[in-house]
């Protein structure tokens, strides 16, 4: 029957997941596997295409060009219709090209991408290639497709050699191929010496190439990349251009992307998505004369330099230029095609006030790609929003915030706020985490309540005839009586032993016990000795039964001597018991009804075990996801940060203890255990391991990464120590008394001690009650003594001890928790490390910029300049002086780096990825310890306030750190109300922001639904509410569409004209120079040079 069940559970999952794949997959039919396979061929009409038709915006492709995927009125629907992602897609891919996909985020991209993937079922339409329809012929489909997700979908415990070779054995390759095909791509990317490294070590930039990598295993002949080059730096990027343009003309490639100078150089053909719906389609030439914006005039100058005058002059030459970027060191302006004559005026009219303007530089370019996709996708109309929203910046003035005791209690209340949101969004899992330790709670007050009564049950006929196999030995010395016994075993069935002659029957059995005790065990069931006219009968005790045979028979064997045709027949008649015994038959029989309580307190012990496991999630995914870090720096202390995740696990933890509790008067009988007078003990001990249970909880939220390995280890270590080690503990202590140590080490696991605690308190009190109720004579027990095991012990059921263990253990991993958040392990690491890797991190040559801004900062004086208008700038907001870091004797991050940023000031933290901007990010958002120098905001210093230092930054990590089940506006609303906006205007500054961001559309949906360019916009909104003086953006626009990165350019310079000092990370070079005041570039750990845009050109 296992094997059968084997196979039965194995067709019912694989036909389960056939029809119902989850998130991702594309359903079959209930009926699947009765369809006869046929192969649809597509019509004349599907080669046609779709440009031929009325599209004025397709450009009609050549005639001898063949059709590689041909996509037909594809549609997609989410939420049972009310959001539509794709809307009747018509497109042809061609064969042997690459074709760019593009779109603002959320246009509907990723979604084409991963209905062609067969991630996810179309709501309509179908998708041909060579000639079938993929979503008939998935299988046949992925055979020669390769996929770069959007997100890396990567193994943390392998290594990058690993992931190849498995990806590529999965391919049908084999190992030494694999081995071969994989060193090949990781040395064209670039990765090789990455080699062995684990995936948690890559930076992002690394982790996009290995995906890369492993969509080219096999060498596929169609590849889908979704933006495959997101976070890498721009030497890298065109790199994997090179590598992509080399393999054109031998596979089909649809390619997604925000750069639009790669959709240029990679794109034979460019598809741009708006809404779900592909708008335009063509070669790059195509959609440039079709769609053609004009000129743009792009003119750099000072940072101080103002706006008004340079627009003046532009509009005396050409009246109709109109703005398109407005930054501290650049500006833009669009221009007709047909104002080109002007151009040479407009020039030297701008050369020759160059000085009174403050101009850097001037240069006109003609229509871009961008230009193309800003017109479709409305960017000038979202632009225009944008600006109009932000001219009210800065609306929350500092003289506004909440500040003091009154911040502190509106931080614990916004935390608490998020932390029942967050619940209610899970509701479900909350529920069963609820109703199954409740569930379990019934059931032991069931099980210790049901009395072992033995009701009314069939005769058993005792004979020999009930035992087959067995042997009967007989020694005698009367043939008669012989005889007798032998007539009864033969009819019995059984087989008669007659010992030889001079054998007494115990040496006999002797004898055989000697040759085999297992044959002896299962066949002797009984013996007689017949001697000087005694019968003597021997019983095995191995058979239940012997005793009440060998009586039987020798009773037969006494009347058969005298009446040979009469027997004896033996029935053994249970007796009758009643079901309900009195409360008195209850208390006699107490003290051997609770040797059964530590089994069934397993199962309140299991309930336990599942609701406290529900407290781990929450802290750890905050942790991992940055979330915790985030809410850190915005002011709020670890103390109130955990007290207010406390506060909502433990309301819910009483309610289901409340409910387990009341499963006591609810079940038990008699009222046995809850006149026992010991109630109020049951409700203490409850109290208690609420809080060391919660305590232990997120102590281990900190070992672990993953929820899912957090648990699987929570339930193992809990199973074995708490809950079978407390109850296996407890049946020792009533024989042995040489376990004190070991339990009092198993006791720092809250569950352990809790466990034992209730059974020795359920028993006391089962004992206790029925005693009580009684009257009679009988011995009651006192639970609040200190145990002593043992047969012979004074207070058996003591729990004291266990009462003082919870107590010590919520404080113990309380502090432990404390400890670790705010730092104290690390620090004590740290130090250790420090002196072990021996931290004298050297000085090369340095370039004299570099070395300039250090003897500056080293200074500790005012950084001053003098503008155009004559002002003084305001002293620099941030200060790096001599920060460095390094993590092994061999490897050093970051060598040294000074720097300062200004008020109102972007500073540029460039370089390729591994060169240490993201170290130092870290480094100055208290992520990790620098082994020497320091920094600081305002009066504020990274080594010696580090709580106040972090509480004036706002930081847009590389990886969001979001709470996908809140929407965006709540997520916007906590951390306003946790930066000090009062309430009154918390509503006004989210909507200020969402607008900015363009989220509106997307500003009441989960934020885990946002695409990852949305995610970026949140992000970048959570670092700029609550004007902090310094923000950190850390590569804000990867991923995000060119109109959103406009706007986002906007906001920045708005922000930088606020008085906001930025520091900035990206791999954009256009970025940089549109926002970056100065600049650094970092290269192996190391500052190679710093100043302005023009200044380092």
């Amino acid at each position: 029957m296992l094997v059968v069940d084997v196979i039965l559970y194995s067709l019912i999952t694989w036909y389960i997941d056939k029809i119902n794949p989850g998130p991702y997959g594309v359903p079959k039919p209930y009926n699947f596997m009765f369809k006869r396979s046929k192969e649809k061929k597509c019509d004349a009409a599907s080669h046609t295409s779709h440009a031929a038709g009325s599209k004025d915006n397709y450009e009609i492709p050549p005639e001898n060009i063949k059709i590689g995927i041909k996509i037909e009125d594809l549609r997609k629907t989410f939420n049972r219709g009310k959001v539509v992602a794709v809307e009747k897609v018509d497109l042809d891919i061609y064969e042997g090209n690459i074709t760019a996909l593009l779109g603002h985020n959320g246009a509907g991209k990723t979604t084409t991408m991963s209905i062609l993937a067969g991630f996810i079922p179309p709501s309509g339409g179908k998708v041909i290639v060579k000639g079938k329809s993929i979503f008939d012929n998935m299988n046949e489909f992925r055979s020669n497709l390769g996929l770069c997700p959007q997100h890396n979908l990567l193994f943390s415990f392998l290594t990058v050699r690993e992931h190849l070779i498995f990806f590529g054995m999965l391919r049908g390759l084999s190992m030494s191929q694999s081995e071969e095909d994989g060193t090949e791509l990781m040395s064209s990317l670039r990765i090789f010496s990455k080699r062995n490294e684990p995936i948690t070590k890559l930076s992002g930039g690394m982790k996009r190439k290995l995906c890369l990598a492993i969509s080219l295993m096999g060498s596929p002949q169609i590849l889908i990349l979704d933006e495959p080059t997101a976070a890498m730096d721009p030497e890298s990027r065109r790199h994997v251009w090179d590598m992509l343009l080399a393999s054109r003309g031998h596979r089909t490639t649809i390619i997604t992307t925000h750069f639009m100078e790669e959709a240029d150089v990679l794109g034979d053909r460019i598809a741009i998505m708006d809404h779900g719906q592909v708008r335009c389609y063509g070669t790059s030439m195509f959609l440039k004369k079709h769609f053609g914006t004009g000129y743009h005039l792009n003119i750099t100058k000072m940072d101080k330099a103002p706006e008004l005058p340079i627009t003046k002059v532009v509009k005396e030459h050409i009246t109709d230029a109109t703005m398109t970027l407005s930054s501290t060191s650049q500006l833009s302006y669009n221009i007709r095609f047909d104002e080109g004559p002007r151009f040479p005026a407009l020039f030297s009219d701008l050369e020759s006030r160059k000085k009174d303007l403050g101009l850097t530089g001037t240069s006109i370019a003609s229509t871009t790609l961008e230009d193309i996709f800003l017109k479709i996708a409305g960017g000038k109309k979202q632009s225009e929003t944008t600006n109009g929203h932000f001219e009210n910046a800065n609306a929350v003035g500092n003289g506004q915030r909440i500040s003091g005791n009154a911040l502190v209690i509106v931080q614990l209340k916004t935390l608490v706020y998020k932390r029942v949101l967050t619940r209610m969004r899970s509701w479900i899992s909350t529920l069963i985490f609820i109703v199954v330790p409740v569930a379990l709670m019934g059931a032991t007050v069931f099980k210790m309540m049901k009395q072992e009564n033995i009701s009314d049950q069939p005769n058993l006929l005792i004979s020999l005839t009930s035992f087959p196999v067995v042997q009967v030995a007989v020694s005698s010395d009367n043939q008669t009586v012989t005889d007798v016994i032998k007539n009864q075993v033969v009819s019995g069935g059984a087989t008669f032993d007659l010992t030889p002659a001079g054998t007494y029957l115990n040496q006999y059995l002797a004898e055989k016990l000697n040759y085999s005790l297992v044959q002896y065990e299962k066949e002797i069931i009984m013996g007689f000795q017949v001697y000087n006219g005694t019968i003597f009968g021997g019983f095995s005790r191995y058979f239940t039964h012997s005793p009440p045979l060998v009586l039987n028979t020798l009773a037969n064997t006494i009347l058969q001597l005298a009446s040979p045709s009469s027997t004896i027949t033996v029935y053994n008649h249970p007796l009758f018991v009643k079901v309900v015994e009195d409360i008195c038959d209850l208390s006699s029989n107490a003290p051997v009804h609770v040797f059964n309580f530590p089994v069934n307190v397993i199962f309140v012990s299991l309930g336990l075990m599942f609701l406290t496991m529900n407290f781990i999630s929450f802290p750890l995914k905050e942790r991992v996801s940055g979330a915790k870090q985030l809410q850190l720096m915005t002011g709020v202390s670890p103390l109130l940060y955990w007290l207010s995740i406390f506060v909502c696990d433990a309301a819910m933890y009483l309610l289901t203890a409340t409910l387990m509790v009341s499963m006591i008067y609810v079940l038990q009988t008699n009222q046995i255990l809850s006149d026992s007078g010991y109630m109020d003990i049951v409700v203490l001990l409850f109290v208690l391991f609420g809080a060391s249970g919660i305590a232990f909880a997120y102590f281990f939220s900190f070992l672990v990464k993953s929820s899912v390995i957090a648990s699987v280890l929570f339930i193992l270590i809990n199973s074995v120590i708490g809950t079978f080690g407390g109850g296996f503990l407890v049946i020792l202590d009533g024989t042995y008394t040489s376990y004190g140590i070991l339990r009092q080490l198993l006791s720092f696991n809250p569950l352990f001690a809790m466990t034992s605690a209730l059974i020795h308190l359920f028993s006391v009190m089962y004992i206790n009650g029925t005693c009580l109720q009684c009257g009679k004579y009988c011995k009651t027990l006192d639970p609040m003594k200190f145990l002593n095991s043992g047969p012979d012990g004074l207070h058996p059921h003591g729990i004291n001890s266990f009462l003082i263990f919870l107590l010590v253990d919520a404080i113990i991993y309380f502090g432990l928790v404390l400890i670790i958040e705010y730092g104290i392990l690390k620090y004590i690491v740290h130090l250790v490390s420090t002196f072990w890797i021996k931290t004298n991190i050297q000085h090369y040559f340095e370039d004299p910029d570099v070395a300039s801004e250090r003897i500056e900062v080293l200074s500790n004086q005012k950084f001053q300049d003098i503008d155009l208008a004559g002002n003084i700038n305001k002293p620099s907001i941030l200060r790096v002086n001599d920060l460095g870091k390094k993590y092994n004797r061999k490897r050093t991050a970051v060598y040294g780096v000074s720097f300062q940023v200004r008020r109102g000031e972007c500073f540029g933290l460039l370089g390729v990825n591994g060169a240490g901007k993201s170290t130092t990010f870290k480094m100055l958002t208290g992520e990790e310890i620098p082994n020497k120098g320091d920094a600081k905001i305002l009066q504020f210093s990274l080594k010696n306030q580090k709580s106040k230092f972090l509480s004036q930054i706002g930081y847009c990590p590389q990886f969001d750190a979001i709470n996908a089940v809140l929407t965006g506006k709540e997520i916007l609303r906590v951390y306003a109300l946790l930066r000090g906006i009062p309430s009154s205007l918390c509503e006004s500054e989210v909507s200020r922001w969402i607008d900015i961001m363009g989220l509106k559309e997307f500003a009441d949906r989960p934020c885990g639904t946002y695409s990852g360019g949305n995610k970026r916009k949140l992000s970048t909104a959570m670092a700029f509410i609550g004007e902090p003086p310094v923000v950190f953006l850390d590569e804000p626009t990867s991923g995000v569409d060119p109109v959103s990165r406009r706007k986002l350019w906007d906001v920045v310079s708005k922000c930088q004209q606020a008085g906001q000092a930025i520091v900035l990370t990206s791999h954009s070079m256009e970025e940089c120079e549109a926002l970056c005041s100065r600049l650094t570039i970092m290269v192996s750990g190391y500052m190679k040079c710093i100043g302005s845009t023009e200044y380092l050109k």
